[in-house]
């Protein structure tokens, strides 16, 4: 089956930001699990599993009911195995990512929290979790956890830049990866420097509207996350946009090597705010199974399943062909073990929103390094970042042009996948355009030559970009070189001019 979702649901023991009924929302949960007999994954954090209730609760045997390990750092877990604890005075959990999440913690800490972890659980449970997840985990925390206890599936969070000081931006949009040893975002590109791990991405992203929202429109939560935001009209509450998204995850024609969703929520949002989007999502999920569109699974399962079939990160695509927005806006995202990329269709026509280029040799700022601040940023290196290049007068992207130097407005768009090829065509001006990914590169042709125009507002302070030569665009971030290769096209100051009516894009690892 293609189309794999899993529902996973995790379970903190405290909230000390607000009152909130932890253990009767979980209760909660669970009746819906009992009610749909879905399989349901529930990964606990350390507080919630030495506590009776819910050690008594997951106990109860249930055949579709799994248990596995919600990864944050708590004041209890770190008091057990003598690690200082570097929260907030009165918080016993403290959501910060150099007090919560491993990477604020040196490898000898990580160790000592991490058996610990794995060790009272398996006294509360009878075995080792085989599923671990958290906003935040890094490779070598992954890697410890694989050689020593065998896991089976780890998950980490969805595509996001800011939001709660957790920074995950540049690596596989949706579906799964084997990340390299030296970058839990990066997929490895050789087995030598691979962890045979899995990475789920947490929380589905809108394929066309989550990416840029921060700066489109100041919400940043277009995904399948079921609680309700105040007035927003969109994702995991809103029913439209819930049938919408699974209309366009779950076509068997599109997706690369698999189809994926994860659908749940953390206890700690409360039962109200969480049960209408929940709820109306596992009823959905029933129906796509009962109909055959869908296969449930356990966490550990998926994870399992995916190491069966893949040896290498495979190629994965989240395409959205229609907008819940009715705004026509279509998008195509292609990740692959060497770069994943993004063309977006909008009102100001055709271009590539996204290009990050992966080498398991570009390093995790947390590699050797503690974190020590409230924020933390995974990432990989950019070739194009249509987020932080851009402002409110440019939105930064290689864009197709008319001879006149304005945007194209695409028609008849089609789309089709050819084992790891993904094919856009579509009509402009009279002529036809086909852009094809693969794992390789990038080619754009044309019934005869065109130009794209790379525009951006500012980088980094810790990158560069410069022109070396007319076929060679060359980068640098926090050091590390890598640069653009055209095998068809020229550079013209801020353009590529094709030759012969094509453009191929090859990435250079330095």
């Amino acid at each position: 089956m293609k189309n794999i979702v899993t529902l996973m649901n995790f379970v903190r023991g405290v909230e000390p930001r607000l009152s909130m009924d932890l253990y009767g929302t979980t209760v909660k949960q669970m009746e819906l699990t009992d009610k749909f007999k879905l399989k349901t994954t529930y990964l606990l954090q350390y507080d919630a599993f030495i506590q009776e209730c819910y050690a008594k609760l997951f106990n109860q045997k249930r055949d579709y009911v799994e248990v596995g390990l919600w990864l944050e750092i708590v004041q209890p877990l770190c008091e057990k195995v003598g690690v200082a604890w570097r929260g907030r005075e009165g918080f016993a959990w403290d959501y910060h990512s150099h007090v919560s999440m491993v990477v604020g913690y040196t490898e000898t800490e990580k160790a000592k929290l991490i058996d610990e972890a794995f060790s009272e659980f398996r006294k509360t449970f009878g075995f080792y979790p085989k599923t671990v997840a958290s906003w935040v985990l890094d490779s070598f925390s992954v890697n410890y956890m694989n050689e020593k206890y065998g896991i089976d599936a780890a998950f980490i969070c969805r595509e996001q830049w800011g939001t709660d000081g957790y920074s995950l931006f540049g690596g596989y949009y949706n579906q799964a990866y084997y990340p390299c040893k030296e970058n839990i975002l990066c997929p490895a590109q050789t087995e030598a420097n691979e962890i045979k791990v899995p990475i789920f991405r947490l929380l589905g992203c809108d394929p066309i509207y989550q990416y840029a929202s921060k700066i489109e429109s100041g919400n940043e939560i277009f995904t399948l996350e079921p609680i309700t935001w105040g007035d927003l009209k969109a994702g995991g509450s809103d029913k439209n946009w819930v049938d919408w998204y699974f209309e366009n995850t779950f076509d068997e024609t599109r997706g690369g090597a698999f189809n994926y969703a994860q659908v749940g929520q953390e206890n700690s949002f409360g039962w109200d705010r969480m049960k209408d989007g929940l709820i109306y999502q596992t009823q959905r999920i029933k129906e796509l199974k009962d109909s055959d569109k869908v296969t449930d699974m356990f966490v550990s399962e998926a994870g399992r399943w995916f190491k069966h079939n893949f040896d290498f990160s495979p190629v994965c695509t989240q395409t959205a062909l229609n907008d819940w927005s009715n705004k026509n806006k279509k998008s195509i995202w292609y990740n692959c073990k060497n770069y994943r990329a993004n063309l977006l269709f909008d009102e100001n026509g055709v271009f590539v929103r996204d290009c990050h280029l992966f080498d398991e040799r570009y390093p995790s700022r947390y590699n050797k390094e503690v974190c020590v601040s409230p924020h933390s940023i995974f990432d990989n290196l950019p070739v194009i970042n249509g987020l932080n290049w851009s402002d409110e007068n440019v939105r930064a992207g290689l864009r197709l042009l008319t001879a006149d130097g304005k945007p194209y407005s695409p028609e008849n768009v089609s789309y089709h996948e050819n084992g790891s090829t993904a094919m856009v065509g579509f009509s402009a001006k009279g002529l036809r355009y086909t852009v094809v990914f693969d794992e390789n590169g990038v080619e754009i042709s044309a019934d005869k030559d065109f130009t794209l125009s790379f525009r951006y507002a500012s980088l980094g302070d810790d990158e560069k970009i410069r022109k070396e030569d007319e076929k060679t665009v060359a980068y640098e971030k926090r050091g590390f070189a890598y640069a653009i290769k055209l095998n068809s096209g020229v550079i013209n100051n801020s353009n590529i001019v094709s030759e012969n009516g094509k453009v191929i894009i090859g990435f250079e690892r330095r």
